[in-house]
């Protein structure tokens, strides 16, 4: 989005901001067009219902500044009684430095209004503030430099947050966004931001799991940090998360593996019938899947996706007996089992020797699905044993 800046400065739709007092009360039918650095002093911005929409001259961030260092001042409030409504801004630099004073305290009350903030620069500010119940909120190619502290979210949120083509600069030992009372995002939370030239010790996103409603709605693409812990309550392997070809902030690998670290005998009562295959597994990198017994990946997310799977497994039995191995998937929407893939097939050998196994299948799953191995003996009613050792995998079928 960008605003245009007419020759004429005599459009009634426009109102050129020279001082404090044309931004006393706001008309949502108009554009607010700052010329020049705007001391605030002690005079709040109030947001109407309506919304206001505020720009700079043509994208001179620097020639259009809105600035206070008075303490205890908020620079954008709310009606006494109401809500605020959207909030459009463009080509600023947004500067209050005050003791205890911040940018933003706003709530729209939920009525599904949103902020739109696009090449704006907040700059030697005490704090961002604090936003509630809004729709959603856009930051595009905004400066973060020397903030003291960030920006709180507050509220249910209908729709969700984006922050893109957007740095900080300078940033301390504190949370850029975080949570504020009862916050629910109902959308995503997506950004690239680069939050490199920041204290070591601050954080990006303090956020809960239990903030996002839909899963994989925390995507992180692209961005970039140093800060040794920068997503402190949203691990990467949390279903909530995608991350993905992060710098500093580990991506998001959708899958696991186990082994089997205990040998138990495949109990066999009948020739030419799979039985899930016995023994303790042992499982490691457990990302969007869980384990609540042996030889048994549990898909955990409500996001349906493709997978692969592989095994790598040695079995011994009885001398040429044929040994079968099938990856099965429960489908829980069903309640039935299913075959994915081929039938692997050895002959087994007593003599002290073990057969391995190398078996390959590609699923869909859906939440509470699980995948697991099951063997047959084709040729009696031996019992089969997994050896220990080896590998069983699955992972998102890449891209």
């Amino acid at each position: 989005m960008s605003f245009f800046v007419p020759l004429d400065l005599s459009f009634d739709n426009i109102v050129i901001v020279k001082s404090k007092n044309s931004l006393l009360n706001i008309d949502s039918n108009k554009l607010y067009l700052v010329d020049g650095v705007i001391d605030m002093e002690s005079t709040s911005i109030e947001v109407p219902e309506g919304g206001i929409s505020i720009a700079g001259l043509n994208g001179a961030r620097n020639v259009s500044i809105l600035m206070s260092s008075a303490n205890n001042f908020t620079l954008f409030t709310s009606p006494s009684s109401g809500f605020s409504g959207n909030v459009v801004m463009e080509s600023l630099t947004v500067t209050i430095s005050g003791t205890n004073s911040k940018v933003y305290d706003l709530d729209n009350d939920g009525n599904s209004n949103g902020i739109d903030v696009t090449g704006v620069n907040y700059t030697n500010c005490t704090s961002l503030g604090e936003l509630t119940a809004y729709r959603q909120l856009l930051f595009n190619g905004v400066g973060f430099i020397f903030i003291n502290d960030g920006l709180t979210f507050s509220g249910t949120w209908s729709g969700g947050v984006a922050i893109t083509t957007t740095i900080a600069i300078g940033f301390p030992a504190a949370a850029l966004f975080k949570e504020g009372i009862s916050l629910v995002f109902n959308g995503s939370i997506r950004s690239d931001i680069n939050f490199l030239n920041v204290n070591s010790a601050s954080v990006l996103f303090d956020f809960q799991p239990s903030n996002i409603t839909n899963d994989a709605e925390f995507s992180l693409t692209g961005v970039r940090t140093i800060a040794d812990n920068a997503i402190p309550n949203i691990p990467s392997s949390n279903v909530k998360a995608r991350v993905r070809n992060c710098v500093g902030i580990r991506d998001t690998y959708v899958g696991g593996e186990f082994t089997v670290s205990t040998s138990t005998a495949t109990t066999i009562s009948t020739v030419n019938t799979l039985v899930k295959m016995a023994g303790t597994t042992t499982y490691s990198d457990m990302q969007w899947f869980s384990q609540t017994v042996d030889n048994s990946f549990v898909y955990d997310s409500d996001q349906e996706i493709e997978v692969d799977i592989q095994v790598s497994k040695s079995f011994s039995g009885t001398n040429n007996n044929v040994l079968g191995v099938q990856i099965r998937k429960w489908d829980d929407s069903e309640s039935a089992y299913v075959n994915i893939g081929a039938r692997f097939t050895a002959t087994l050998n007593a003599a002290g020797r073990s057969e391995n196994i190398s078996c390959f299948a590609r699923t869909v799953l859906n939440q509470n699905d699980r995948v697991e191995i099951w063997v047959e003996n084709q040729t009696g009613t031996n019992n089969v044993t997994a050896l220990t050792g080896g590998f069983v995998g699955i992972e998102e079928r890449p891209s």
